[in-house]
Formats: C-alpha cells, structure tokens, sequence
C-alpha cells in the first residue's frame, strides 16, 4: 500500500465492498454523478447510506486491524495496529520492518458497527 511516511493509519477499506452486496463500481459511480448533478450530497458515505449500507467499515464487515510477518531469520511477528498507545502507521512499520521480510499480510477484525455483515444496523 503506497502511503507516505506522515500518513495516519486508516483502518477502513480504501475501496468500498459494495460488490459483495450487488453493486458495481460504475453502478457507484452513476449513483453518485447522478445525486451530484441533482445537487444531493455525493460522496461514497452518502450512497452507503442510502442502499443502507455500513458506513463505518464502508461495507467490507471487516478492518485492517494489524500485521503478520516473517522476517529474513523465518521468526514470525505480528503486532495489532488498532491496540491503544501503538503510534504505528503501515508506511512507518513497513519502511522498519516488512520492507526486509520473507512474507507478510494484514490481519483483521470484525466490523462491530454491523457485525460482519456490510450492511446498515437497524
């Protein structure tokens, strides 16, 4: 993931799961060119909203909540992004740590706002 060095984590998707739930990108996309044009708030948390959607995880059910890793000595490591006092971005760990290791991937929590599921509570 290309971040800068000054950007601050953000644990929500950077693309919406709107897929997982039946909507295509150019179907987001018409939806929000159309509400635009009509003058309506646009943005992709407005059209969540109105397909009742969450907004919290932007639909996926799910967050970036850490990484795993092996480093260049095959000793595995993981550490939780969202854990109160971590001071960790991605760009940060990985200019320090995974830009060197033999593997990596992100680990993930479960959205609470919806529970998993991608869609509105209530």
């Amino acid at each position: 993931m290309p971040l800068g060095p000054e950007t601050r984590y953000d644990s929500r998707p950077f693309a919406s799961s709107t897929p997982n739930h039946g909507y295509s990108i150019e179907q987001v996309k018409q939806w929000r060119t159309e509400q635009e044009k009509a003058g309506k708030p646009s943005s992709l948390d407005d059209f969540l909203l109105a397909h009742q959607l969450c907004v919290h995880c932007r639909s996926a059910g799910k967050f970036i909540s850490g990484v795993h890793w092996q480093d260049s000595s095959g000793v595995e490591h993981t550490i939780e992004l969202l854990a109160p006092g971590v001071p960790e971005t991605i760009a940060s760990l990985h200019q320090r740590e995974l830009k060197n290791s033999l593997r990596w991937d992100y680990t993930y929590a479960t959205c609470e706002v919806c529970e998993g599921t991608g869609k509105r509570p209530g």
